[in-house]
């Protein structure tokens, strides 16, 4: 957000911090003003595809498909946070971000922007128990829409 007031120009900004060894350990956003006469320092990051193999006390542990490395970072790291630790699957290839001078600090665990999930069970909706007849559906006397 860029504002001028009374102080002169400035940019308020919010950073994440990566944490210390593995990624998501610090937690909380910083927030800062800089004026327009402020730098900061890029960072690279190392993109690589990894696939899951076991999640064990808020560590998950993947290997990357290229090098046969294991890696390893937190639920924190993941896009989603611990809801979408439910969403990997075992044949799920997922992109891990790291720093590029360092491949062990794990910064982002990207999942795939689809899937395809079996649903293995379901209740019936509300309105197709207790319609009466006057919606959309109709049964026969042994469950068959039509």
């Amino acid at each position: 957000m860029h504002s001028q007031g009374r102080q002169g120009s400035h940019y308020k900004v919010e950073l994440l911090p990566f944490g210390s060894g593995v990624a998501g350990s610090s937690s909380g956003k910083i927030v800062e003003r800089l004026s327009p006469d402020d730098a900061l320092e890029g960072v690279e990051l190392l993109a690589r595809s990894c696939r899951i193999m076991y999640e064990s006390e808020g560590v998950i542990h993947f290997i990357d498909q290229e090098t046969m490395e294991e890696v390893e970072c937190t639920v924190d790291s993941l896009e989603g946070g611990e809801t979408s630790l439910k969403m990997i699957t075992e044949d799920m290839d997922v992109i891990i971000q790291s720093l590029e001078d360092d491949p062990s600090r794990v910064v982002s665990v990207k999942l795939p922007l689809s899937g395809v999930y079996r649903v293995q069970h379901t209740d019936p909706s509300p309105s197709m128990v207790s319609n009466e007849g006057r919606g959309m559906y109709s049964f026969c006397d042994f469950g068959c829409p039509f």
